[in-house]
Parts: C-alpha cells; structure tokens; sequence
C-alpha cells in the first residue's frame, strides 16, 4: 500500500509539473529547441514527406527565438513529451525522455505518425482527437501503448493544442504509469484472494473497531456474513443490526464480553444465541484478536456456526441424564474391567448390591472381590475365551455368562450372574471387559432347596422301588391267575361280538324302515297340500265373493290363513325348532309374520290385547330374542 501511495504522489507531482509547463508552452507560443537540432529535424521531414520552404522558414525562425526556454522545459523534463501535427498525428519534436519510454532513435520518430511507429492504434488515437474535439483538450485519458521491444506499458495522455508560427501542433505529454497500473492489478489481486479465503473460511470474517467514548463499529464483513447470519454485509450501522438479533436473554452478557475484551485488550471468545430476521434460531461463536492502535483497538475475528455442536451437545446431555437415570435407579451392576479383573467403571447400584461404595470397589483387588472358586473360574474362562478368540470365524460380539459368589462389605456372600463381553481396539484385539451383573442370590437359595428336596425325593424314590419290586413279583402271581380268567373272558368277549353284530343287522333294517316312514309321511303332506290347495281354496275364494258379513268374513279368512299356516314351511319348521311353542303361540306367531298388528290379531283369535302381549312376550323369550332389538316379524320371516 505504501508502495502505491508513493507512485501517485510521484504521478501527481509530475502531472502538475506537465501541466506548468504547457502553459508556460502555450504562453510562448512557440517550441524551445536549439536552431540546428531544428535544421536536422526539417532534413529529416524532408526526407519522408515535402514541408513547404515558408513552413520550414516560420519554424526556424520560432525555434531560433526561444533556444534556452526550450532546452530547459522540453528537452530536459524528466516527462515524456511530443509534438506532432493534429491532422495526421505526425512527431515533430520529442523530449529524450519520451524516446526512452518507447524504445526508438530520434531519426526513427520524427517525422513519422505515432500510429506509424507502433506507439498507439488507431483506435487510440481516434479517442484521443475526439477527447481533444469534445473538450478543447485531453486530461488523464489512461491508453496502452507499445514500445519498440513488444511491451506494453500504461501510460496516462495530457494533451493541449499550441500554436508554433501561427499553425496549432498538439503538445502531448505522457506519463508512464505502467508501475502504479501493476499494483493496482496487484492489489486487485490480493483483495480476490482475501475475498476468496474470506468467503471459503467456514464462517464469516469481520473487522471491528473499539474507540474512546465507547464508539463501536464495523470496518468489514465478509459476503458470508448474509449467508450465515442473514444480514447485509455493509458495515455502516451492522454492529446495531447485530446486536438487535441477539436473543434478549443473551444480550446484555455478550455486550459485557465485548466491553471485558476491550478494557483489557484481550481475545474475545464468546458463544451466543443469534435469531436471523426469518426468525430462524443458532448458535453463533466469535472469536477475535484485538489489535491496539492510537485512537482505537481493532478485532480481526470470524464469526463460526456452532448449532449442529450445541444441538448435539444438548442431545449428549440428555442421553446422559437417561444412562445416569437408568444407572442409577437399576438394581442390576453394569461394570467394565481390564484384563486382571480390575475394575475401572462401577454403576452406582453397586453399593446396593454388595454395600461397597465405587470408589471402595475400584480399589479393591481382584482376588478380594470373590471367593477363591469364583476368581479361580473366572480366570480359566478368561483364559479359554482368550485362546477361543485366535480362531478364525469366531463371533467378536459374543457374550458369556458366569455364576461367581462376590463379597458383601458385611462379610456375607452373594450370588452375581455377570454377563460379559469383550472390549476391543481399533484392530479387535480384546483390551478390556464389560458386563452386567445381576443378583440371583435368592435364586440361588431356592436351587439349594430344590436340590435338597430332590436328594429327598431320590430317597422317597428308592425306598418306593423297594416297594414296588416286592409289589410286583405279587403281581406277577397275581397276574397268571388273570390270564386263567381272562382264557374265559375272551370266550365270553367272542359271544359279545356276535351278539353286538347282530344287534347292528337289525339297527340298520330300523333305519331303513324309519326312512320309509319319513318319505311316507312327506309324500303324505305333500298330498295334503295339493287336495287343500286343489280342493278347498278354491271354494274358500267362491265364499269370499258371496257376499258374506264382516264378521264370517274376518272367520272365512281364518280358517283360509290356517290352511296356509298348514302348507306353509313356518309352520313346520317353528314346530319342528321351537317344540316348546303352544298352539296358540304358533297362530299368534303365523299372524305376526302375516303383518298383523296386536289389535288385529286379538279381534282374529277373538282374545283380549293383553292376551296377545303376553304370547308375543313368549315368543321373543322362546327364540332367544328377550333384550334384544331385532325385529320380530322380520326375524320371523327369517324362519320360512
């Protein structure tokens, strides 16, 4: 930065300085050149182009008048400077500086155009008049101009018209800013890559300022700010928006932590709740240096999102309240061990289980814990399991399960069944155990009694054997004075079977006589129905249209449902499931599925209403339909 800002002083100066000289130029109205570097440069225009002789006469004579001047402010300035005709762009002088800046001869320039040379393009120049046409001048038009070896440099144009003899030249002076234009490009550079590293860093950079009477703010932020934080990154008035968006609960500590890291000039390291302007919550961490300058101190710091931690945080937290919960309330020990059976985590259940407090535990020896059977098997499992673990195949999430008696602080013992597997490394080698033990003393106790009460029953058993053996050689004498009876009881079994045959000979004549009888009395019925049917209805419907009173009418069609009720299945099948019905409840029933009402029916049967209740309060018990809300017609109708 200082190199740059030395460069445009330089520039300014020297600009200044051009400009001094046009106008001193420009007063003149002529050229400073010396007569005979004059006399050459006309030869040379002579040479590429014709001058007329009064041109070339009132050029001498300008030229002549002002020798010193000229040496002083043209060919001595340290600024490139050139004359050259407006129309055509045509050098007729030029500072030896300027021959410098382009790399060629004085013979080689004048008298040829500065497109001609290669010094700018066409184009450039076609800027340059237009700027002069607009203007009456050019100031600081920056263009890219091409030396002589290729190169291109930056150079900056400040361009007057001035009058030699009475005809406008355009003076023209250049500085070369190619150094400044370089680290300018340098400095472009840098602030893409920081821009860059700012914006690719996880979080978002900033830079804030801590002046006296408590003045705060914000020199920068990094485009990653609004992503993370959803703010615009201009740092005028950010710090307020900030704090603004800070949870209330929060915000009165932070701003303490930002004060503490100010009066004591320390790093700031502080975690906060954020609330974006969506609404959405996170955690935020900051963490800055400060640096001290006159006035003011300065943080360069990085703002970090810290949610997906603290989220997890509180997740461990709470899955840690529930293991202490579960540890603590169960009654079962869960333990690990290296090795040599010291133990290195004990649950808090232990003391309830075996009166040892876990720091007492974990400072015990393994020897001390059980007795010299339980270590001594715990030793050779371990052994074998470790030996088993070599072979190919085995199951490395294997549990096993031992029986071991532990020591109570109070000198008893007690029965543990532990559960237990094995630890392992990165590269599954076993390094350690861990398990679960459980109480089964009371377990245990009841095994003892079960064993005792079967060595007792062994003997019961025994001696019952004895009895039996003698009961059996009584048997077995017993038992060839069955067979003598069981020669008779076969004789008689014999005569049994026969009987038993002929008793199934004639149970199945029975039966065919039976079904005779059945399809007898169907056909019968059938028989009936169609002489009713054939015979009487018929008639029944003659005295229907004879003119009958109402009351041999009620009776005609009585006596015509009966014969109905006769031929009709319902009859048959409520008298064949229902043989609890009377003969009244099966009329009342018929006249219920008929569609009649009480009050009909009763003026029909010629009985009382109540009479007519009660029968229908039978039926609904007879069928099964008491307390229930089945219709009973309908479900009369079901019948047939």
């Amino acid at each position: 930065m200082n190199e740059i800002n030395k460069t445009n002083e330089q520039l300014v100066e020297e600009l200044r300085r051009a400009r001094r000289l046009i106008a001193e130029l420009e007063s003149s109205k002529s050229e400073c050149r010396p007569a005979e570097e004059e006399h050459k440069r006309k030869s040379a225009i002579d040479n590429n182009h014709s001058e007329s002789p009064k041109r070339h006469a009132r050029i001498d004579e300008s030229f002549k008048g002002s020798n010193e001047k000229f040496a002083k402010a043209f060919l001595q300035n340290s600024i490139p400077m050139a004359i050259s005709t407006i129309k055509e762009g045509r050098y007729v002088d030029v500072s030896d500086v300027f021959l410098e800046l382009m790399g060629l001869s004085r013979n080689e320039v004048i008298g040829n155009t500065s497109t001609g040379v290669g010094f700018i393009t066409p184009e450039q120049r076609l800027t340059l008049l237009s700027e002069l046409n607009k203007r009456g001048r050019v100031e600081n038009l920056e263009l890219q101009v091409r030396t002589k070896g290729g190169e291109i440099r930056h150079g900056l144009f400040n361009s007057t018209k001035i009058q030699i003899a009475e005809e406008e030249y355009l003076l023209t002076v250049v500085t070369d800013i190619t150094e400044q234009k370089q680290a300018e490009n340098a400095l472009r550079k840098s602030e893409d890559h920081f821009r860059e590293l700012t914006n690719n860093i996880p979080g978002a950079v900033f830079q804030f300022y801590a002046r006296q009477h408590g003045e705060m703010g914000l020199y920068y932020a990094s485009e990653r700010a609004f992503e993370l934080l959803g703010l615009e990154t201009e740092p005028q008035d950010f710090f307020q928006r900030f704090t603004e968006c800070i949870a209330p609960e929060d915000k009165e500590a932070f701003l303490g932590s930002i004060h503490d890291a100010i009066s004591s000039i320390s790093k700031w390291d502080y975690e906060v709740k954020f609330i974006k302007p969506t609404g959405e919550e996170l955690y935020i961490r900051g963490i800055s240096q400060p640096i001290p300058y006159e006035n003011e101190i300065v943080f360069d710091g990085v703002l970090l999102d810290i949610t997906a931690r603290r989220l997890a945080e509180k997740a461990l937290k709470e899955s840690e309240a529930k293991y202490r919960f579960l540890t603590e309330k169960m009654n079962d020990i869960i333990w690990t061990a290296d090795l040599d059976f010291h133990i290195t985590y004990d649950s808090p259940s232990v003391e309830k289980a075996l009166g040892f407090k876990r720091e007492e535990r974990m400072r015990q020896a393994a020897s001390e814990m059980s007795t010299t059977e339980s270590y001594a098997k715990a030793l050779d499992v371990l052994r074998a399991e470790l030996e088993r673990d070599q072979a190919e195949g085995i199951d490395p999430d294997r549990t096993i399960t031992l029986e071991l008696e532990y020591y109570h602080k109070n000198g008893s013992t007690v029965w543990m069944e532990c559960i237990v597997s094995g630890i392992r490394n990165d590269s599954g080698s076993i390094i350690g155990l861990h398990g679960v033990s459980r109480n089964i003393s009371d377990r245990k106790r009841v095994e003892l009694e079960l064993k005792k009460h079967r060595d007792q029953l062994e003997n019961l058993i025994d001696e019952r054997t004895s009895e039996l053996t003698k009961a059996y050689e009584k048997l077995k004498q017993e038992n060839e004075i069955r067979k003598t009876a069981e020669v008779a009881l076969r004789s008689r079994e014999i005569e049994l079977e026969k009987g038993r045959r002929e008793l199934e000979e004639m149970n199945s004549a029975l039966k065919v006589l039976l079904k005779q009888r059945e399809d007898d009395k169907v056909n019968m019925e059938m028989n009936i129905i169609s002489n009713i049917k054939t015979s009487v209805l018929p008639y029944f419907d003659k005295l229907e249209s004879s003119g009958l009173s109402e009351s041999q009418m009620r009776a005609l069609l009585m006596m015509k449902s009966l014969l109905g009720d006769i031929t009709s299945p319902f009859i048959r099948k409520v008298s064949s499931e229902y043989l609890e019905f009377t003969p009244h409840e099966i009329q009342v029933a018929s006249l219920i599925k008929e569609g009649k009402s009480s009050k009909e029916i009763a003026e029909l049967l010629n009985i009382s209403l109540n009479t007519v209740h009660t029968y229908r309060y039978k039926i609904r018990i007879k069928t099964g339909l008491k307390n229930n809300k089945v219709n009973l017609r309908s479900y009369l109708h079901t019948l047939g």
